[in-house]
């Protein structure tokens, strides 16, 4: 009897299908095992990519948000300082990413700011989001406004009891500033007028005085913007008369309050709370001013009528003076430039400076007013290698 379990040649073939089919089945779940795998991971990519391509379009969002809208008035950082956090985007950013957006702002030189703008991405589950950082370096653009010299007026200018017209270029007391001085002219005036320094009063320069046709309309500009611009963007308007007692304030919240019509701002830098440092308002008075009693500010003071200074009052920045300046007591200061029209008419009236007063020319004064006032200032990126990705290289 042939046995039939024996192959013909001799060699015993049974349970041969069986192992077959077991390493068969076991490589197939292996297969299918990696390509589970292989296709999670893919998909843990693709989705982590998607998250980080949200977070840096957040990011950069933030960026264009502050590039776009930011001004240094809205609370400039100082050079050096601590960096100015904006988060509009930190109630939502985005909505429809499920994200947010924060940008610090730092000053590292005149007229040059660093932005650095982190975006998240929020998603729950085992993949948590995203976070990505970028950075730019930005230069602020300003409008110019040439002020040639420390006064400029129409007319004869007189000078005594102590009163100081100087345009030898220097940095207010208490004022942050960059860049290097340049002296100007002290007096600037009209042809035939005289510029006279009586008993211990000066006027000084380089040179002491110069003459110059003098058309108010056109000196009375910042950048493109005439006098009839600059008083659509005043901030504060107010009728003329007794003006006393300007100096900081600030609201229930401890914050500069920018309603208050002798709030000018904070030029000293003596009050504690910072947060009228960076206030520069412009000031448009309708009529006659008559400023005395301590006061201080900073700005753009426009003034329709005349001004009469009357002792220890302190302003950095630009005054416009369409009618007559007269100042007389002790302790005024202005920081900065005067214009004074002296009146509109053919022979203008003469201005006079008596008492220990200073009319001071200070290029760092006018560069604070231009750069920290909206509506004269653009931020902008550098031209050459200005964005940067902070999350590559791993700050």
């Amino acid at each position: 009897m042939i046995d039939t379990n024996v192959h013909p040649l001799g060699r015993d073939r049974r349970g041969f299908a069986l192992p077959a089919a077991i390493f068969a089945l076991v490589v197939v779940a292996l297969l299918v095992t990696a390509g589970f795998f292989i296709s999670g991971q893919e998909r843990s990519i693709g989705q982590s990519t998607e998250f980080a391509s949200q977070a840096t379009l957040l990011a950069e969002t933030g960026m264009n948000n502050v590039l776009a809208m930011w001004s240094p008035a809205g609370g400039g950082p100082e050079i050096g300082g601590a960096p100015l956090t904006t988060c509009d985007g930190c109630t939502g950013g985005q909505a429809s990413l499920n994200g947010q957006w924060q940008v610090a702002i730092s000053r590292v030189g005149d007229k040059i700011y660093f932005i650095e703008s982190t975006g998240v991405v929020n998603q729950a589950g085992r993949l948590s989001g995203a976070t990505r950082t970028v950075g730019t370096l930005a230069r602020l653009l300003t409008a110019d406004f040439a002020a040639d010299a420390a006064l400029t007026t129409r007319g004869d200018v007189e000078t005594r009891g102590g009163a100081s017209i100087s345009g030898f270029d220097v940095n207010p007391p208490g004022a942050v500033c960059s860049g290097t001085t340049q002296d100007k002219a002290g007096v600037i005036t009209t042809p035939g007028s005289e510029v006279t320094s009586r008993g211990n009063s000066t006027v000084e320069g380089a040179p002491r005085d110069q003459r110059r046709t003098f058309d108010p309309n056109d000196t009375f500009r910042v950048g493109e913007l005439g006098w009839d611009d600059l008083v659509a963007m005043a901030d504060i308007t107010l009728p003329g008369g007794n003006i006393n007692n300007t100096s900081p304030r600030f609201d229930a919240d401890d914050k500069c309050d920018k309603e208050h019509n002798l709030n000018w701002g904070d030029p000293e830098r003596i009050v504690a709370n910072p947060d009228c440092r960076t206030y520069y308002p412009i000031i448009h008075v309708t009529g006659t001013a008559r400023i005395q009693s301590g006061g201080r500010g900073q700005g753009i003071l426009l003034i329709e009528g005349d001004l009469d200074l009357r002792g220890d009052f302190l302003f950095q920045g630009i005054v416009m003076v369409r009618g007559q300046v007269g100042v007389q007591g002790a302790g005024n200061r202005v920081f900065g430039s005067m214009l004074a029209a002296n009146g509109l008419e053919i022979d203008p009236d003469l201005s006079t400076f008596v008492g220990a007063s200073v009319v001071q020319y200070s290029s760092c004064a006018i560069s604070n007013v231009i750069n920290n006032l909206s509506g004269l200032t653009a931020l902008r990126p550098v031209q050459n290698r200005a964005w940067v990705d902070l999350t590559a290289t791993g700050f």
